[in-house]
């Protein structure tokens, strides 16, 4: 695995790891990531909304890209909560960040509360086993947590989020189904969609919460996988 840093924009200093492979594709990923064109549309319309947010919902948060982005860019009185099932992932997130607004959790948000078996792909990707709709190519890891964000948030566990951003390697349906009394308040929402049929339903979601305001972006490299924005 290779490294690639961000050298401008609210996420630099970010390092992600990439897979050693060469080519021209891997040439420009590395240019983009350190120009700060990762993710454009994403990074912006999250950047807009975290400025005026008091609590923002990490959730897949992975090596932290966009919680590095919510500690840049919120101020010294707001929470971040990064939900990363990882234990690797979530080992790192405490390190790198060591910040009093930010509390990481390693857990899974999912539909309600029950244990699951977490997968890993070749490289930093994980997600809960079942709860997905991706294809093979991940392994069996350790046993999780899965949690309702509605019941963590009922429960005083967490605050109410103003912004939530969501990306668990197909999983996005059933983590919003298990936030629909926290949609009611329409906080702004980033959610990544890894099949047409996901981005569908995540539209039909959204659109039955009336939010005022959504786009659906193409992938962070303009192939990848596109992302529901609304607001």
């Amino acid at each position: 695995m290779g490294t690639a840093r961000v050298l401008v924009g609210p996420a630099r200093g970010h390092r992600f790891q990439l897979e050693s492979r060469s080519g021209i594709g891997q040439l420009w990923r590395r240019a983009s990531i350190a120009i700060g064109r990762y993710e454009p549309r994403v990074t912006s319309f999250l950047a807009e909304n975290l400025r005026s947010c008091r609590v923002f919902f990490d959730i897949g948060a992975s090596t932290g890209y966009y919680t590095r982005i919510a500690l840049r860019l919120m101020d010294p009185t707001s929470r971040i909560v990064a939900l990363e099932p990882d234990p690797r992932l979530a080992t790192h997130l405490r390190s790198a960040f060591q910040d009093a607004r930010l509390s990481v959790r390693p857990e899974a948000a999912g539909r309600d509360d029950h244990e699951a078996v977490l997968e890993h792909s070749h490289g930093l990707a994980s997600r809960i086993r079942s709860e997905s709709l991706l294809g093979p190519g991940f392994v069996a890891g350790g046993i999780v947590k899965v949690r309702s964000l509605d019941g963590m948030v009922e429960r005083g566990e967490l605050p109410s989020p103003d912004v939530v951003k969501i990306d668990v390697e197909g999983g996005e349906l059933l983590v919003l189904e298990g936030m629909s009394r926290l949609l009611e308040h329409q906080p702004a929402l980033a959610v990544e969609c890894h099949s047409m049929s996901l981005l569908g339903e995540v539209l039909r979601t959204v659109n039955d919460r009336a939010y005022n305001r959504v786009e659906v972006t193409r992938g962070g490299d303009g192939i990848g996988p596109s992302t529901v924005l609304a607001r």
